[in-house]
């Protein structure tokens, strides 16, 4: 029974990601909603959703909500390195770390961590088969809240419906965008024929 009532709400969740296209106004509303609709099957309290620019080997943590860092980390941008989340884009695929492996991890030199460390960290890539567009990242800083396997393929499957939230908020942005630039350019035709007008009205009465 329990196990049926966590399969519905996971399917919930999915349904709501789902309708963040057509109810998300603008990106600080979907990364709310996001947040929103984890926490309701994950322990979500840290999360922090980051973009990645393939032009510019970038990442930029878009949305930090964190106990510990999230006046460090909200709105920085950082080049693809050695951070954790670099290292999730190296490979690809959705990580799970112990506070220990993290430390493992910086004494070899595979990583170089940014903010505080936590006891238990796990994210996974927004992607689809082509392009990655960016992380979804929980951490914890409690023995209390220690993730499993589970957790984390439970993160990579709402991580890969997010892939088509993602995907469809640019093409929208993109249209957008281009219909500004076909109204801006529609209205300087209307005023270069409005001079035009004027000029031939002047020549006229001349």
């Amino acid at each position: 029974m329990g196990e049926s009532k966590n399969h519905q709400n996971i399917i919930k969740a999915l349904l709501k990601i789902s309708s963040l296209v057509v109810e998300s106004k603008d990106l600080t509303f979907l990364y709310q909603q996001i947040h929103r609709i984890i926490s309701e099957i994950l322990n979500a309290q840290n999360v922090a959703i980051v973009k990645y620019n393939n032009d510019t080997k970038t990442i930029l943590f878009d949305y930090v909500e964190d106990e510990k860092d999230s006046a460090q980390m909200k709105g920085k941008t950082y080049p693809l390195g050695q951070g954790l989340s670099s290292y999730v884009f190296g490979v690809r695929g959705p990580v799970l770390l112990s506070e220990q492996e993290i430390l493992d991890m910086i004494d070899d030199g595979t990583i170089t961590l940014i903010g505080t460390l936590p006891k238990s960290w796990m994210g996974a890539p927004i992607q689809n088969a082509d392009t990655i567009f960016g992380l979804v990242i929980i951490q914890s800083y409690t023995d209390a809240c220690i993730y499993t396997k589970e957790d984390l393929d439970l993160l990579a499957f709402v991580a890969s419906h997010l892939s088509i939230v993602f995907e469809t908020k640019i093409i929208i942005e993109s249209e957008k965008s281009a219909l500004k630039l076909v109204n801006k350019n529609y209205d300087l035709i209307n005023q270069q024929k409005l001079e035009l007008e004027r000029t031939l009205s002047d020549l006229k009465e001349a």
